[in-house]
C-alpha cells in the first residue's frame, strides 16, 4: 500500500485478506467512517482515514454483543 491517508475498499479488503468477502469491506469502512464522525473526524463515503487503527471482530463477536 502506498503511503496515503485514505484507503479504498479494495485496499481495506486487500489489507484484511477479504479478496472475496468485499461486502465485509464496505461494512467495515462505514462502521469506521461512523467512529470517526462520533470523534468530529471528517469523513469520505467509501473512503477510511489509513492512519485509524481498526480491530476486525469476528462475526460470532459481533452477534453477542448485538444480543
Amino acid at each position: 500500500m502506498e503511503n496515503k491517508n485514505f484507503m479504498t475498499i479494495d485496499e481495506v479488503a486487500k489489507e484484511l485478506k477479504l479478496k472475496v468477502l468485499k461486502f465485509y469491506a464496505y461494512k467495515i469502512v462505514k462502521q469506521l467512517n461512523e467512529e470517526l464522525n462520533k470523534l468530529d473526524y471528517l469523513t469520505f463515503s467509501g473512503k477510511v482515514n489509513a492512519n485509524y487503527k481498526f480491530v476486525i471482530k469476528s462475526s460470532s463477536q459481533m452477534q453477542s454483543e448485538r444480543g
